[in-house]
């Protein structure tokens, strides 16, 4: 057998080199290809990958964000029942992505162990990017509406469109006060703005976190580290945290003219509590990322 450190040719079962006196890596055992996809090479590189996901998906602040990702589709489940079906199944597969790693880490499972997970949170991730480039675009065609419109479109065909678009009424006292194509313009340019907000946000938020997550997925599936975004995503993830910790916050005093005392403040506890604990879950993988030693070579 080869040694791993010195490449010296050593006996067989050698549990330390006596060449370079380091003690050696039990053999891995062979498994079998998966689905006509062959095992990656389980040599120390793979063993080195495995050890930091263990690390890292076994400890207690992996576990907090387990517990608090779970508690925001268990909300959703409970508060809208079959209308929450769909808004329920991405946090639930991100949910149940989390809680299949922290187990394949506490039963020091194999690497593969881990390709199931980060291939769904890989996809997950990109879902969210399709979605936010969609929100973009909705954003772009109504800001250029709006301003077009103020030059070609009736006043009460333009005012209900943009109420449409802003969810409220507008009062006719303010378009008056601004003058009707100078008040459309100004708010169809303030929509274009939004929407290039949230086109940074796609491209360098979401866009870092698929990289991070991606660069994860591949270093299981070829066995070796090929960690990619790792230090600027875990900002991103803190800052954008903090930021969504914020507005979540917000719910907890919303008001609803329809609902009633009692159904207000229900509405405004679960939405409140599913928000913050969604953002808090981004805040501590900002700090987990943080703490784990990347190869130099990766990121």
């Amino acid at each position: 057998m080869i040694c791993d450190y010195c490449r010296s040719e050593i006996p067989d079962g050698s549990e330390v080199c006596p060449k370079c006196g380091m003690r050696l890596r039990p053999a891995e055992p062979q498994y079998q290809p998966v689905n006509g996809t062959p095992a990656p090479n389980m040599g120390p590189e793979s063993a080195a990958v495995c050890d930091l996901l263990k690390n890292a998906c076994s400890s207690k602040l992996f576990l907090a964000m387990c517990i608090l990702a779970t508690v925001q589709p268990v909300i959703i489940f409970a508060t809208q029942l079959m209308s929450g079906i769909l808004s329920i199944i991405i946090p639930a597969v991100i949910a149940v992505s989390l809680w299949t790693m922290r187990s394949a880490a506490a039963n020091n499972r194999h690497l593969l162990s881990y390709a199931t997970p980060l291939k769904a949170l890989d996809i997950i991730m990109a879902i969210y990017v399709v979605l936010m480039w969609i929100v973009v675009g909705a954003f772009a065609v109504s800001g250029v509406a709006l301003m077009f419109g103020a030059k070609f479109a009736e006043t009460s065909e333009l005012i209900a469109a943009f109420e449409s678009i802003v969810g409220q009424k507008i009062s006719i006292e303010i378009i008056n006060d601004v003058g009707f194509e100078a008040f459309f313009m100004l708010m169809g340019g303030a929509i274009l703005a939004i929407g290039a907000l949230v086109a940074v946000i796609t491209i360098f938020y979401y866009g870092s976190i698929r990289k991070a997550t991606r660069s994860a997925r591949d270093s299981v599936s070829l066995g070796r580290p090929v960690f990619k975004g790792f230090n600027t995503v875990k900002v991103w993830l803190i800052v954008m945290g903090i930021v969504n910790v914020i507005t979540s916050a917000a719910r907890f005093v919303g008001y609803d003219e329809k609902l009633s005392e009692t159904a207000n403040l229900v509405q405004n506890l679960t939405s409140g509590i599913s928000g913050v604990s969604a953002a808090v879950v981004t805040i501590i993988a900002g700090v987990l990322l943080g703490r784990i030693s990347i190869p130099k070579d990766c990121d």
